[in-house]
């Protein structure tokens, strides 16, 4: 996240319920991400730890550039069984 010194910078974090699936939104009004970096292979280590999360959640992600950064992910609810 990068916002220009006469910006003030605002973090928008929302999280919704859709029947079995999560959607995190993760929003910024900064200057954008840059047009010729793959999110999903960068050297940055908060990126490769979120794509990971993604992963091992088996969901998806999506960046949407536009009055900033927005990223989506969407992931489904994780089922678990304990047997005895």
């Amino acid at each position: 996240m990068h916002f220009p010194i006469e910006l003030k910078g605002q973090i928008n974090i929302k999280l919704m319920r859709s029947d079995d699936k999560f959607i995190l939104e993760v929003k910024d009004n900064g200057v954008g991400f840059p047009e010729l970096l793959d999110f999903r292979k960068t050297e940055s280590l908060g990126l490769q730890l979120i794509n990971s999360l993604v992963m091992q959640l088996d969901g998806s992600i999506e960046l949407k550039n536009n009055n900033g950064t927005e990223f989506k992910i969407i992931f489904y609810e994780m089922k678990y069984s304990i047997r005895i």
